[in-house]
């Protein structure tokens, strides 16, 4: 389980039996919180954030009305799962307090690797899309049989078509087109990051961890080595794993060409803990030769 320091804000999103939307200003409680990769779209429009103007009202009470159905939803699997907090990007940093958001979006590293679990909206192109309802019809079912259960009652027996498993980890799956999510910068950093992350796709629900790469219908149960490689890699003075990263990353989409390097930043601050060294504008020194 992981249980760390609260990031500066989280929404206290209550209990099933006690429900609430707030803005809670941590004072480094020791607490497991949840956090949501997403992708911002026309959904996440003024009062969807947080700005000095809103910021004391948003610490009262948040309305559910005020949110977009990802965040609804994400705010259910919270509770589902018994955890109070909840990490949202738009709404926990101050959006138009251009210091609070150097600081918070330097954060990064700690935020989503710090997290009991990551919530990958992938298949939601904006935050009013919802990522929870059921696709189950994007492949076709076929009716087999109908057995007998020991309890004389019958189940049905359907088959479907394989479906092809695209990789959502790994260093040429980093871009890939599963979904809108895939293809937005910031969201790498955020996968790369996180120690639990279950992607919501548009046919089913993939599982991702450092150990494991996992989906629904159980044919994708691969080890994920990718983060582990990277580390040793790193720590062994290769950096191979990052020149591929990069290489995928300038596939992705930015909204602000100024993000390029913060949308990188916890990556570059999560590999100096494996002795990666200096890094400027995205350039490692270690990795630069000097001529004599």
């Amino acid at each position: 389980s992981t249980i760390t320091s609260l990031p500066k804000r989280v929404l206290d999103v209550g209990t099933q039996s006690h429900e609430c939307i707030k803005l809670h200003i941590s004072n480094n409680e020791i607490a497991r919180y949840v956090a949501l990769s997403h992708c911002w779209g026309a959904g996440v429009a003024g009062q969807t954030r947080t700005t000095k103007e809103n910021l004391l009202s948003r610490k009262e009470n948040i309305q559910p009305e005020e949110l977009p159905l990802n965040f609804l939803e994400a705010i259910s699997i919270a509770r589902e799962l018994g955890v109070q907090y909840l990490w949202i990007d738009s709404l926990c940093i101050i959006q138009d307090d251009i210091q609070d958001w150097q600081v918070e979006s330097a954060n990064m590293a700690s935020i989503y690797n710090n997290a009991f679990l990551v919530i990958g909206a992938n298949c939601a192109g904006s935050s009013d899309a919802g990522f929870m309802a059921a696709k189950g019809d994007a492949v076709p079912n076929y009716f087999i049989a109908e057995v007998e259960n020991d309890d004389g009652s019958l189940s049905k027996v359907y088959a479907r078509e394989s479906m092809p498993h695209y990789d959502v980890v790994g260093p040429e799956s980093y871009y890939t087109e599963q979904g809108p999510l895939s293809n937005r910068g910031w969201a790498l950093q955020e996968q790369l990051l996180s120690r639990r992350m279950v992607h919501f796709e548009n046919i089913e629900l993939f599982w991702e961890c450092r150990t494991l790469m996992g989906c629904e219908c159980l044919e994708l149960q691969n080890a994920n080595e990718y983060k582990v490689t990277m580390e040793q890699e790193i720590g062994s003075g290769s950096f191979k794993s990052w020149h591929t990263l990069v290489n995928q990353y300038h596939l992705r989409k930015l909204t602000f060409d100024s993000d390029f390097l913060p949308a990188l930043s916890g990556v570059i601050t999560y590999l100096q803990q494996f002795g990666a060294g200096d890094c400027v504008a995205g350039i490692w020194k270690k990795n630069t030769r000097f001529p004599a």
